[in-house]
């Protein structure tokens, strides 16, 4: 691949997996993209095109349909436009490191093609081989969205450190912001709750392959966290699967917290602000988070935030400038700093103000801009 590329390109192609239908951190990070990238269509007036295997129609908030081409799960269909179908376009975004092998195609199509490719954590942490090494070895430059993945990149795949550019991931630009930091009414006439009943909160996926999020370590401190709060409530939301349902609430049963803890499965985005505003506490002691745009939420809802130090998640606390970073092995430690949140809480509006400064969309996409063109 030619290293040295022009700055300017004539277009922007962007490859990516999922954005509007399911759920989880690398979508948003993509609707986040292709708003941007529709941005700059009108504002540099420059050609912009999404591209997707699995879905059908994106969000017109984010990106137009005139622009998008969807597959709705016809891999060989979508492979065949790569190899076939002629696209105007200088640049490829490359949104996740399994389309390896259609970027590699188009690299081979078109020689001087600009590729930059996103990487989001766990997916570059452990060795690649094959067409996904190929892929990060050829880029033109690859998108890291913390340090801690960046630092794999160089260290795992021998990715020369040049060619890595550190770009944090950003709020959603729809995010609804809330204007008052007390509890919404609903929700605690839904959940039985009073106002100055102390509420903890994680959302994730409930998955057996998402045990690193930590949740079961938060499970593990309520007995002893309840002698100092006997009317604490735990809210541990997202969509599960049966399999790992099934194991949470016997967990919870065999620690005797089936009052205690709340599982209202999946939360719709726009529901999430009131969550946020309901609790006291978020608590996410996870170990292999690429970034945690879930922490960046919950302080932009002045939620104080308790995250694990061992992966990307302290560079979404700016290392410990806006929450707290704990050992996510250590069950003492993350009581500790849960007893530290409930009684020293913090000023919300700070907060929320913080997350502003350092994550709005307005900077991550000037950023964007000087990285494609």
């Amino acid at each position: 691949m030619v290293e040295n590329m022009e700055k300017r390109v004539n277009g922007v192609l962007f490859l990516y997996l999922k954005a509007f239908d399911a759920t989880g951190g690398i979508e948003k990070v993509n609707r986040v993209l292709m708003k941007a990238l529709h941005d700059f269509h009108g504002e540099r007036r420059v050609p912009v095109q999404a591209v997707s295997p699995y879905e059908n129609q994106p969000d017109e908030r984010y990106f137009p349909k005139e622009f998008f081409t969807g597959y709705g799960g016809n891999r060989w269909l979508f492979m065949a436009d790569m190899l076939w179908k002629r696209r105007q376009t200088g640049c490829v975004l490359i949104g996740h490191v399994n389309l390896a092998p259609a970027a590699l195609i188009l690299q081979q199509k078109h020689p001087h093609l600009k590729t930059v490719v996103v990487t989001h954590g766990i997916e570059v942490w452990k060795t690649l081989k094959g067409l996904k090494r190929r892929l990060l070895q050829q880029a033109n430059q690859v998108i890291a969205v913390s340090r801690f993945t960046a630092e794999k990149l160089v260290s795992v795949q021998g990715i020369r450190p040049e060619k890595i550019i550190v770009l944090p991931n950003c709020l959603d630009p729809f995010f609804r912001f809330p204007d008052t930091f007390s509890k919404p009414e609903h929700l605690l006439q839904r959940y039985a709750l009073q106002p100055e009943q102390p509420v903890l909160l994680t959302v994730a996926r409930l998955h057996a392959r998402e045990a690193f999020k930590g949740y079961d370590q938060v499970l593990n401190c309520l007995p002893d966290l309840l002698t100092s709060y006997p009317e604490l409530r735990y809210i541990l939301a997202g969509k599960y699967d049966a399999a790992e349902y099934h194991r949470l609430r016997s967990r919870i049963r065999d620690l005797g917290l089936e009052s205690r803890v709340l599982m209202p499965g999946y939360i719709p985005d726009e529901a999430l602000t009131d969550y946020y505003r309901l609790a006291d506490l978020f608590v996410m002691p996870s170990k292999k988070e690429g970034f945690g745009l879930v922490f960046i939420e919950a302080l932009a809802c002045g939620t104080p935030v308790i995250a694990g130090h061992a992966d990307g998640s302290a560079e979404a606390l700016l290392d410990g400038r806006l929450g707290r970073l704990v050992d996510p092995d250590d069950p003492a430690a993350i009581a500790a700093a849960i007893r530290q949140s409930l009684v020293y809480p913090g000023n919300p509006p700070e907060r929320q103000k913080a997350v502003r400064a350092h994550f709005n969309y307005p900077d991550y996409k000037a950023r964007l801009e000087s990285i494609l063109f």
